[in-house]
């Protein structure tokens, strides 16, 4: 089955197609019929077993650390491959700070 989120492409497409042959047809009619769009993922933050399962299931002490990195700081997965050394920076009480985004 097809995700809603991937049906506007698909007509989108065949749109164009159609248009290049000179055939007529009512896309705003089928545009309307199209489900709404749904979120499958991101919806809920991570819990304590989900953590753990990850955890579990981490090969190397890398991606246990990344693990450990997204779920303390709320961060994205596409924060982590512009993470340098100078954005984690040192505060009071020997805490760190990390700066995702410059």
């Amino acid at each position: 089955m097809l995700s809603p989120s991937s049906l506007p492409a698909i007509i989108a497409s065949l749109e164009h197609f159609f248009g290049m042959n000179n055939k007529e047809l009512q896309f705003k009619r089928i545009r309307k019929m199209i489900p709404p769009f749904t979120k499958k993922a991101g919806n809920n933050a991570w819990t304590t077993d989900d953590i753990q399962k990850m955890l579990r299931n981490s090969c190397s002490n890398r991606d246990k650390a990344f693990v450990y990195i997204l779920a303390s700081t709320g961060g994205r997965i596409g924060a982590l491959e512009a993470l340098k050394w100078k954005n984690v920076i040192p505060m009071k009480e020997n805490c760190r700070a990390v700066l995702f985004y410059e």
